[in-house]
């Protein structure tokens, strides 16, 4: 069988995207949270990053003049506080991550382009990575859905819909594991049907969660 990474790169000219993970970005969550602090610096860059009321002032070194902002969006939150968001300068959506570009100016993944790691990855690995991401967000807060182990001060639905939704996503890893054997080795496909079922998840998937919501 031919190496896709062939097929893709030499068969088919397929350009992968920039990864945002490669480039230096901004995250307005992470920066808002401490509201006391007015200003920074963004390496390797050494551009320094001002916080005013309603702009996020950007000054590159070398030279007075060159400087830019990115206004920032406060959206209210249900139980009081607000949220801080940048508006991409290009587009100017909301915006919680910004990412710094080519042209040394941040702008948002859309704007850039940009891919997510996880899109290189082939479905049953993607899959697999989901929902060992969902173990992992509710072992961080203290639970385990391997023994159905709910964590503090978590809504009792939201903690089912995270298990059904981990669910989900290790029966789809399954179901493309399937396929790719069947791909790979086609002679012995009958051969799977002991190992692997033909249920289908996106549906049972929509049972579970819409269960769930009605308990």
């Amino acid at each position: 069988m031919t190496h896709w990474g062939w097929y893709w790169g030499i068969k088919k000219q397929h350009v992968a995207k920039t990864l945002c993970t490669q480039l230096v970005s901004i995250d307005s969550f992470k920066l808002f949270k401490n509201t006391g602090f007015t200003s920074f610096n963004i390496q390797p860059f050494g551009i320094n990053a001002e916080r005013t009321e309603n702009h996020f002032k950007l000054r590159y070194p070398g030279r007075k003049d060159n400087v830019y902002q990115i206004p920032i969006d406060k959206l209210p939150c249900n139980y009081g506080g607000v949220r801080y968001y940048f508006k991409c300068p290009l587009c100017q959506k909301r915006m919680r991550i910004l990412y710094f570009s080519e042209q040394r100016i941040f702008l948002c993944r859309v704007c850039l382009n940009l891919g997510y790691p996880t899109q290189k990855l082939r479905p049953t690995k993607r899959y697999e990575y989901m929902s060992k991401k969902i173990k992992q967000q509710v072992k961080d807060r203290g639970g385990n859905l391997d023994i159905y182990k709910k964590p503090p001060k978590m809504h009792r639905n939201t903690y089912r819909m995270l298990r059904s939704r981990q669910f989900y996503y290790e029966s789809k890893s399954h179901q493309a594991l399937n396929a790719e054997l069947r791909q790979w080795y086609p002679k012995i496909a009958s051969e799977l049907d002991d190992y692997f079922d033909y249920v289908d998840e996106s549906k049972e998937w929509r049972k579970i969660r819409n269960s769930t919501h009605c308990s």
